[in-house]
Parts: C-alpha cells; sequence; structure tokens
C-alpha cells in the first residue's frame, strides 16, 4: 500500500510543480505587446540541439528583453515579430504567446490530478479493506 501512496505523492507533486508557476504566469500577464527576436541560441553537446531565444518589446516606450525557456520546438528568425504577454504591474515578467505555454501548463495538471485520483483510490482500497 505504501506504493501507491507513493506514486499519489510523486504524481501530485509534480504536476503541481511543473503546472503552478506556469498557470500563475499565465493568470498575470495579461499585457500584449508585440516583440522581436533579438537572439537565438542552441545548447552544445546533445544529440537533439534545443534552442532558446531572446526577444525584446516595449511597454509605454520603455524597451524590456525576455527569453524563452530550452525547448526544441522554437523555431526563430532573428528580427522576426513575436506576440508577448507581459505582467501589467511588472512589465519584466513577460512570455512569449505559443502553444506550448498552454500545453505544459496542461500537462502539469493532468499529472497533479492523475495524483489526486491514485490518492482516492488508495482510500477507497484501504476502506474496502483490500490492502
Amino acid at each position: 500500500m505504501i506504493a501507491v501512496w507513493i506514486v499519489a505523492t510523486a504524481f501530485t507533486l509534480v504536476g503541481l510543480v511543473y503546472s503552478l508557476p506556469k498557470w500563475v504566469r499565465l493568470a498575470t500577464c495579461r499585457g500584449k505587446a508585440c516583440g522581436t527576436f533579438v537572439s537565438a541560441r542552441s545548447a552544445f553537446g546533445v544529440d537533439v540541439q534545443p534552442g532558446r531565444a531572446a526577444y525584446e518589446y516595449e511597454v509605454d516606450g520603455v524597451r524590456y528583453m525576455g527569453t524563452t525557456g530550452w525547448t526544441n520546438f522554437l523555431v526563430v528568425r532573428v528580427g522576426a515579430p513575436c506576440r508577448v504577454r507581459y505582467c501589467i504591474k511588472k512589465p519584466t515578467r513577460s512570455y512569449l504567446v505559443q502553444a506550448g505555454t498552454y500545453i505544459n501548463a496542461v500537462l502539469g495538471s493532468v499529472f497533479f490530478i492523475a495524483g489526486l485520483g491514485i490518492y482516492a483510490i488508495g482510500a477507497l482500497l484501504m476502506a474496502c479493506g483490500i490492502a
């Protein structure tokens, strides 16, 4: 039975740690801006080369810089436009509007919900006297 609790805890914690910051970012970054990619680079020493990009955007006449996380699914052309969401209260916090941002938040939530489901199954097994 201890294995059920360990798996449930692992799923719940991973889901929470992975998705909570992304949901907070999605909830707090409501401002919209058009940005421009200013640089792109690849990681060295790995088989599949993940990429990371830097972008700049302007809010109320002030220019800000942001960077993406490492990803294998980033196609960047320096000088190309990009859609940016930023925090209205703190414009230095931003992210690029991409499907991956939403997919990551949902994926973490699925792990969290699966962990809760495993907890429920464990509790049901204990209540039935099976474990």
